[in-house]
Formats: C-alpha cells, sequence, structure tokens
C-alpha cells in the first residue's frame, strides 16, 4: 500500500508536471504562430516597401534623364545663342564704326563747302574790284611797264606805242577768261561736293533703314524756298536739313535733333518790299505732346525781312534756335 501510495504520488506529481509542460507547449506554440504571423505582415510590408522603391526609382531616372537632356538642350541654345549676340555685336561695331567714317566725312566735305564759298566769295570781291577803273587802268599799266622792261628793244618801241595809244584789249580778255576758268572750276568743286553730300545722306538713310524720307524728285518750290533762305542767312548752299515728309501741304524737315514745319507767308507791304512776289519762310518747332490741330504760325514781322529768333520750350509760336526766324526769299 505504501508503495502504491507513492506510486500514485509520483503518478500524480509527473502528471501534474506533463499537464504544465503541455499548457508551457501551447503558450510557446501560441507565442510561436504569432511571432510566425507579425514576421509574415513584416515580410508583406517589406515586398510592398521594395515594390514601391522601385517604381520611385524608376520615375527618378527617367525624370533625371529629362531633366539631363533638358539641360543639354538649354546649353545647346545658350550656346547659339551667345554665338548670335556675339554676331550681332560685331556687326553693331561695324554699323558704328561705318557712321563715324560718314560723320567725319561729312564734316570734311562741310569744311571744304565753306572753303570753297569763301573762296568764291573772295573771287566775287576781287571780280568786283577787278571792274575797278582806275584799278584796271593802273594794272594795264603795270602789266604794259613790265612787258617793257622784259621785251627787246624793237618790242619796247612797240610797248611803248601801244602805251601810248592806251589799247588794252589783250590784257582785259585775259583777265576775263581766267575769271571765268576760275569760276568754272568753283562751279564744278561745288556740284562735286553738293553730289558727295547726296551720296553721303543717302548712305545715312540708308543706315537708319529708311527712318527719313526723302524730299519731292526734282525739288518743289518748299525745298527751293528752303535752300534759298539758308543761302541768304549765311548757312551755306547745303543747309543741314532733312525732309521728313513729301506732303507739298505740311512739308516737315529735321534740323539737327529738331523736328520742324515749314510755311511759306506772303509779306505785308511794309516788310521791306513793295511789291508781293517775295514770301517769308518760317519754321515751328514740333512737340510730340502737341494735339493734331491746325498750327499757329508766327505773324510777319514788320520792317525787316526777318523775325527774331529762339525758342522758349515747344510751343506753336517757337522758332529754330540758330536760325533767325524767318527769312523773306523770293517767290
Amino acid at each position: 500500500e505504501d508503495a502504491l501510495e507513492a506510486s500514485a504520488a509520483i503518478h500524480a506529481a509527473v502528471q501534474s508536471e506533463l499537464v504544465q509542460a503541455e499548457e508551457s507547449v501551447e503558450r510557446a506554440t501560441d507565442e510561436l504562430k504569432s511571432m510566425q504571423r507579425e514576421a509574415m505582415s513584416q515580410l508583406v510590408a517589406r515586398k510592398q516597401l521594395q515594390r514601391e522603391l522601385s517604381v520611385c526609382a524608376g520615375t527618378f531616372g527617367s525624370e533625371m534623364v529629362a531633366q539631363r537632356s533638358e539641360s543639354d538642350r538649354l546649353r545647346e541654345e545658350r550656346a547659339g545663342l551667345r554665338q548670335s549676340a556675339v554676331g550681332l555685336g560685331q556687326e553693331l561695331q561695324a554699323c558704328v564704326s561705318e557712321c563715324d567714317e560718314l560723320a567725319s566725312e561729312n564734316l570734311r566735305i562741310r569744311s571744304e563747302a565753306a572753303a570753297l564759298q569763301g573762296e568764291s566769295a573772295r573771287l566775287h570781291q576781287w571780280h568786283a574790284l577787278r571792274e575797278d577803273p582806275s584799278l584796271q587802268e593802273a594794272a594795264a599799266i603795270c602789266g604794259e611797264l613790265q612787258a617793257y622792261l622784259e621785251a627787246p628793244a624793237q618790242a619796247k618801241e612797240a610797248a611803248s606805242a601801244v602805251c601810248d595809244t592806251r589799247q588794252r584789249p589783250s590784257w582785259s580778255e585775259l583777265a576775263e577768261q581766267r575769271v571765268d576758268l576760275e569760276r568754272q572750276r568753283l562751279l564744278q568743286a561745288l556740284d562735286e561736293q553738293e553730289c558727295e553730300i547726296l551720296r553721303l545722306q543717302h548712305e545715312v538713310q540708308q543706315l537708319s533703314r529708311g527712318a527719313y524720307e526723302p524730299g519731292p524728285e526734282p525739288p518743289d518750290d518748299m525745298d527751293n524756298a528752303v535752300r534759298t533762305a539758308f543761302v541768304d542767312l549765311g548757312f551755306g548752299a547745303a543747309p543741314p536739313l532733312v525732309r521728313l515728309s513729301r506732303d507739298p501741304c505740311v512739308p516737315r524737315f529735321l534740323f539737327e535733333a529738331l523736328e520742324c514745319e515749314a510755311q511759306l507767308a506772303p509779306l505785308h507791304a511794309g516788310a521791306g518790299t513793295s511789291s508781293g512776289s517775295r514770301v517769308a519762310l518760317r519754321f515751328r518747332v514740333l512737340d510730340q505732346q502737341l494735339s493734331e490741330e491746325a498750327p499757329d504760325w508766327p505773324s510777319p514781322a514788320k520792317g525787316a525781312g526777318t523775325s527774331g529768333g529762339g525758342r522758349s520750350g515747344g510751343t506753336d509760336s517757337d522758332c529754330m534756335e540758330g536760325i533767325d526766324g524767318a527769312a523773306d526769299v523770293a517767290a
């Protein structure tokens, strides 16, 4: 009985230990299953993250390729624009140098024209002095004396006879021929200078891409009146004017940097002439802010052929600076 009780106690202890072991095994199994489920969910999340990462990597790679191609294209365009800018800069430099050459040539031609005009004035003065009878007689006597001193004895007798008779047609003819030749030379030089100035103005108009419209061909009455007025005022045969419009009713000119309109108005009886065959040439400086109304021209001067010059800020009664207002010219 003691052995049975001991074995029963041992059996009960073993049975309790077995139950505890089974419970621990079940708990371990449950923990293992939960860990397996957690590992499975983590594996699924990792796979999802890997797929998303691969998609993002592909998108990033394609975007990088597109950006690289766009950068290459922009670099090529920048290089082309740089080359175009360099070419345009060279062309601009060439145009500027050509304009400088034309300006210097224009100044040289103007100085030559002024010199020719001075020479022409001196020639006219000399011609006027040559027509003086006393000077003609003195020059003839001097020429005869020089010929008498240089000629041999027979020629001296003939020269003395000529001096006695006072017949001097040869010297007058020679002097007149010399004056005619000098006048023709000066006129030819003036014509050449005028042609050169017209050529330079044409080249300047070509460089400015046709910004200025040339005047009518042949010149109209307004062009002739302007030219005559500038000659009368002492500004030379080629005034620094550019015809801006072909309209004969409202002719516009460009005087240096001033745009102006010209008008031919008949002078009054007390304006220095007794007939109505002379007119007054007036200029009005245009203002860009003025409205398109009829211009208010200044009234003709009384007692003189010109009116006071000057300008006071671009009003309707302004005249061109540097010109004595208006010049009366023959119609």
